[in-house]
């Protein structure tokens, strides 16, 4: 259940980032890293914008509102590790910006700071879509 939920989320932001959703050019790419010990893992988006920026973008279809507040750092460390693997392999001097997108602003104010916290201490941007 969680995820068929979690491949729904990806599906749908993929296509808000399709070339032509927005007011500028977007191209998407497929891209693949191997790890260390040489397993394949392949980021969700990884989108390049006609000015020259790439987004690296991880979905997560995290629900935060049933989450115990001492879960919340170590699954955002773990996100943002993901992320930053990923990131890592890129040259981030040429405008590489990483992005977590959840799909719910948690109805906890305070599991909202602690998440956008942890992620921004990383350099991390983080989007709430709120679907």
């Amino acid at each position: 259940m969680r995820a068929a939920r979690g491949r729904a989320f990806e599906t749908a932001e993929e296509l808000g980032w399709r070339p032509g959703a927005g007011d500028w050019t977007s191209v998407l790419r497929q891209v693949e890293f191997k790890t260390p010990s040489g397993r394949r893992r392949r980021p969700d988006l990884v989108v390049e914008i006609d000015d020259g920026t790439t987004v690296v973008i991880e979905t997560k279809a995290t629900d935060w509102d049933v989450m115990a507040p001492h879960r919340i750092r170590p699954n955002v460390q773990r996100h943002v590790k993901q992320l930053l693997r990923y990131v890592e392999q890129l040259d981030r001097n040429q405008g590489v910006h990483p992005a977590l997108v959840y799909p719910n602003v948690p109805a906890d104010e305070a599991k909202r700071a602690a998440v956008e916290e942890i992620a921004y201490a990383a350099f991390v941007q983080v989007v709430w879509r709120d679907l």
